[in-house]
């Protein structure tokens, strides 16, 4: 199977920290629809919009104010051909 990869660089006007912080406050950019935790190593959450998106996700390295790599466990896109396009992504 061929890797499909994509990377992109955001750029903002934030310490490390303040950064980091917001990133892991997923309610606050992403959707209020979460569940579970997304604080540390091991955590999991899972996030639902209707019956469209479906996706849980694990926190599998956690270095404060530096990275976060979350990895998707389980998904169910049905806006698209392969519903489980995302299971087994790495989001850092």
């Amino acid at each position: 199977m061929k890797a499909n990869n994509f990377q992109t660089t955001i750029t903002v006007n934030a310490t490390p920290h303040e950064a980091f912080e917001c990133i892991n406050e997923v309610t606050r950019w992403w959707t209020e629809n979460l569940v579970g935790k997304s604080e540390k190593q091991g955590d999991e959450f899972s996030v639902q919009f209707g019956d469209i998106h479906y996706s849980k996700q694990r926190l599998i390295e956690v270095i404060p104010d530096q990275k976060i790599v979350w990895l998707i466990t389980e998904s169910r896109l049905n806006f698209i051909k392969d519903k489980e396009e995302w299971t087994n992504t790495r989001i850092e």
